[in-house]
């Protein structure tokens, strides 16, 4: 993959794998020079790490394992089309 192999829609799509470092390293490469090069995406992944942080701050009690397996049940049938 090049550097122009990565769209914004792409970027979006690996933002999570990019916070998690999970990105082989030419890939993180051209993930961050399309940030250099895209306003835009830039300030998105800085949404995200921004929403991540404030996030991982909430104190809270953990979800039951049977009230979490039914959220994800929920949310994944859940067709986005009809919202």
């Amino acid at each position: 993959m090049t550097t122009l192999d990565i769209t914004c829609v792409t970027l979006v799509g690996l933002a999570t794998r990019y916070l998690e470092q999970d990105l082989p390293e030419q890939e993180q490469l051209n993930f961050e020079l399309h940030l250099v090069l895209c306003p835009k995406c830039f300030h998105h992944l800085d949404k995200r790490r921004r929403t991540v942080r404030a996030i991982g701050a909430l104190a809270g009690e953990p979800i039951q394992p049977e009230r979490r397996n039914a959220l994800i049940e929920a949310f994944s049938s859940r067709n986005p089309s009809t919202g």
